[in-house]
């Protein structure tokens, strides 16, 4: 299957999704994976929980407006996060900011962004006061109209179709579709080399467990047969990662588990950014200095983000 299309067909298959309310959420976090139980108008959502859970952006989402999150979700599950943040041209994990303005700006800054829509774009539109505020994928142009799938569109995932001359659509960023094969591997990347990127991780209780172990399942379904149920702490290898659930290796068996189960263990894949040959050696008082202040950056920049994202909402829903 071609990228375009693997990607729509993720978008698709969202259609109908609800989202959730804060009280349905905090009541039972599970919630999220339902698409219609716990519908509410608070943006808590699958898309932003499975994002933050590989730090895709810059802060978490969740409770706040999810067009763009919705976006970047399909791309992640599709294509990975190294490959998806390439396509959707964002900074490196952990820096991007998930608001319609700022990922309109990335696609600008590739020169990648322009008024002409293909299918697999992403479009994004602006409010009455001429503000970026929405975003969705474009799913085909046809006959003088164009066709999209969206999230938070009245508080679900849905279709709409426009005229291409709609005075809301600001344009369009258009996705390197180059980079990737396909099956939706980067181009170049082997087989072998996919088949050898595993990451060690541990079974984790959920705040709803109630029992002692998790199943592992020959499906990613909770319909799969069970293969073993696997106590809590358990080293476990991850093979494949699909945001809802993990194709896992324990004690000699491989199978699924639902990945809300699932702590990464291992070190960031995070390419070094340092310079080959040179070591700094610190103090322990200098390193807890350095964490601390990189902590209260974070949560500044997690603040900032939020209150942009928050007046997006108050002058028209992203």
């Amino acid at each position: 299957m071609d990228p375009v299309s693997k990607l729509l067909e993720m978008a698709e298959s969202q259609i109908g999704y609800l989202e959730k309310s804060k009280a349905a959420y905090e009541a039972d976090p599970s919630v999220l994976d339902d698409f219609k139980r716990g519908a509410g108008m608070d943006n808590y959502t699958k898309y932003a929980r499975d994002q933050w859970k590989v730090q895709y952006f810059n802060s978490s989402k969740q409770g706040v407006a999810w067009c763009a999150v919705f976006v970047g979700w399909c791309f992640l599950q599709c294509f990975g996060k190294e490959t998806a943040l390439r396509l959707q041209c964002q900074p490196r994990s952990g820096n991007a900011g998930a608001g319609c303005g700022a990922a309109s700006r990335y696609y600008k800054e590739k020169g990648r962004f322009s008024t002409t829509p293909e299918a697999g774009d992403q479009i994004f539109f602006v409010n009455g006061s001429g503000e970026i505020s929405h975003t969705g994928i474009v799913e085909k142009v046809s006959s003088g109209k164009i066709y999209t799938i969206e999230g938070n569109s009245d508080g679900m995932v849905t279709r709409h179709h426009y005229l291409a001359g709609n005075a809301r659509i600001y344009g369009y960023g258009h996705p390197d579709w180059s980079i990737v094969k396909d099956d939706g591997k980067e181009s170049g990347e082997s087989e072998e080399k996919e088949k050898t990127m595993e990451r060690n991780a541990k079974v984790v209780p959920t705040s709803t467990s109630t029992g002692s172990t998790v199943n592992l399942r020959s499906q990613a379904s909770t319909s799969g047969k069970i293969l073993a149920k696997v106590p809590f702490d358990s080293p476990v290898m991850v093979a494949e990662d699909r945001g809802d659930w993990c194709k896992v290796t324990w004690n000699g068996i491989t199978g699924w588990m639902m990945a809300n189960y699932i702590e990464y263990t291992d070190a960031s894949d995070d390419e070094d950014d340092g310079e080959d040959g040179y070591q700094v050696v610190l103090s322990l008082d200098e390193i807890n200095a350095i964490e601390e202040a990189l902590k209260e950056l974070e949560e500044i920049r997690g603040e900032i983000d939020n209150i942009v994202e928050t007046i997006g909402m108050i002058v028209g829903r992203g």
